[in-house]
């Protein structure tokens, strides 16, 4: 797909497009952060997204005092198979000190962690 930006619409078409194929990561480039987030909404709110639940902004989300998690990534905010990233998003700033082939290295995006397990990276302002 490259690094063309995309209108909010055509990049949630193209998200619901590639969530019926094969492969675990799909990313899509709008040109702002208000149009990556008309395309999370436009996600969240979709009828296909929602048929095992809601989901939840984990940004920046605390973890409850004394408690740990065996992967840094996971939330706890109590109950059973609360570990688990599916049916969550968050905003993830550049980090230009992040790995050689972390997606952070790209920029700035709002990253979905979908229920049929697949990540979902609405990457903005690049240009």
């Amino acid at each position: 797909m490259g690094l063309s930006n995309l209108c909010p619409q055509q990049a949630l078409n193209e998200i619901m497009r590639r969530m019926k194929q094969d492969g675990k990561e799909i990313s899509v480039y709008v040109g702002s952060k208000k149009d990556a987030e008309d395309v999370l909404r436009g996600y969240i709110s979709s009828k296909e997204a929602t048929k095992k639940g809601r989901f939840r902004n984990t940004t920046d989300q605390v973890l409850p005092s004394g408690k740990k998690s065996s992967n840094s990534s996971d939330w706890l905010p109590g109950g059973k198979k609360a570990y688990q990233k599916q049916g969550t998003y968050h905003y993830d700033k550049a980090d230009i000190n992040a790995k050689t082939g972390d997606h952070a290295l790209i920029g700035d995006h709002i990253q979905i962690h979908t229920y049929e397990g697949k990540i979902i990276r609405i990457f903005y302002g690049l240009n």
